[in-house]
């Protein structure tokens, strides 16, 4: 025969599972010369071998019209291929852990497992000896004119081509239970409640996956890729759900609604920390009580001068020690209350009257 496309193909496989081993232990491999013929092992490399070894085929069908002696040259050709005991069981905890080249490698694996299996499918016999159904369907549609290669119904029982997702789109699968990343999604949601409910979800879909993947070997590298999402999962949804409980036991209202009882026109020029600090120290002087004589809460302090004020505090709505530095007042604007209190009463009547 002029062609020997069984063995290059045979050699191109082979030649895929090294780069494979050598790329997943951090060696740099990423081409090979295959019979005067560069290739990068992607999709469209296993593709055009694999073609041109499924027409090398159909011409000894052709010309032999013997099927088994068009089973003995995929055997022979093929003879590493057919022989190979395939990846071990851990070979996605290589892939991960050494975290060279993912989702090439990935998609390198998928495209080998794919294509030896198509291998073996033409080249296996029963244990009577008997063809297999794969080789038998190619070698009687070529013998009545019809290109396996180019047939819908041949190529959609054995398409040439392992059906992978585009690399951008892996790459979102394998991130799929990233929690850091759906935290920001999350976040984007209007209230706590539609967080839990959006979080619960993910949660429900990952513990399908979980069911799933026990029969799709791809689920598997997704699940692998989202350590400890479920545990992390779960201690979200509970933080979502005690920051509900407590809109609930104390509501803010939205800053839309709230309106001034008092029309004061006057404007708060100074920051959030400063205002917090002034309510701070008259709530704990407890100089101000309501009408019925009942010591004001801090809240309710605050909320009379938002009211007032006609400002709306954009941050936390408490200030802490810890939060300031060692080096600084405790009480900076009170600190400067007390430096312009004094000023005032260091001027004349002339003008204090000028500032009435």
């Amino acid at each position: 025969m002029k062609k020997d496309n069984a063995k290059s193909l045979n050699k191109f496989l082979l030649t895929a599972i090294k780069v494979f081993n050598d790329t997943s232990m951090q060696a740099s491999l990423a081409t090979y010369d295959i019979d005067g013929v560069t290739v990068s092992f992607n999709d469209h490399d296993f593709e055009n071998f694999y073609y041109d070894f499924l027409e090398e085929l159909q011409e000894m069908v052709i010309s032999t019209k013997d099927i088994d002696m068009v089973h003995d040259y995929i055997v022979v050709g093929m003879h590493d291929i057919i022989n190979w005991d395939g990846f071990t069981t851990d070979q996605y905890k290589v892939i991960f852990t050494a975290g060279n080249q993912v989702s090439y490698l990935i998609n390198l694996k998928r495209n080998i497992e794919k294509y030896v299996s198509n291998v073996l499918d033409l080249s296996k016999r029963d244990n009577y000896g008997e063809i297999s159904e794969e080789l038998i369907e190619f070698y009687e549609r070529t013998i009545a004119g019809i290109n396996p290669v180019h047939d819908p119904g041949f190529l959609k029982r054995h398409p040439l081509v392992q059906p992978v997702k585009g690399s951008d789109d892996r790459s979102i699968q394998l991130n799929r239970f990233d929690l850091a990343h759906l935290k920001l999604e999350c976040e984007k949601l209007p209230d706590n409640l539609s967080k839990i409910k959006f979080m619960e979800d993910q949660l429900y879909d990952y513990r399908q996956m979980e069911i799933e993947s026990k029969k799709d070997l791809s689920l598997k590298e997704i699940l692998y890729n989202s350590n400890n999402f479920e545990r992390l999962c779960v201690l979200e949804i509970e933080r979502l759900q005690k920051k509900l409980e407590l809109e609930k036991k104390y509501p803010i209202q939205p800053a839309a609604q709230i309106t001034p009882t008092l029309e004061t026109g006057l404007v708060w020029k100074g920051s959030d920390a400063e205002l917090l600090e002034l309510v701070a120290a008259l709530y704990r002087a407890e100089v101000l009580k309501s009408w019925k004589g009942e010591i004001t809460t801090y809240e309710e302090i605050l909320r009379v001068f938002e009211k007032l004020l006609n400002y709306q505090l954009k941050g936390p709505r408490t200030i802490h020690a810890s939060t300031l530095k060692m080096d600084k007042s405790l009480t900076p604007f009170l600190d400067s209350l007390k430096i312009a209190f004094e000023a005032y009463s260091l001027e004349g009547d002339e003008d204090k009257s000028k500032l009435n």
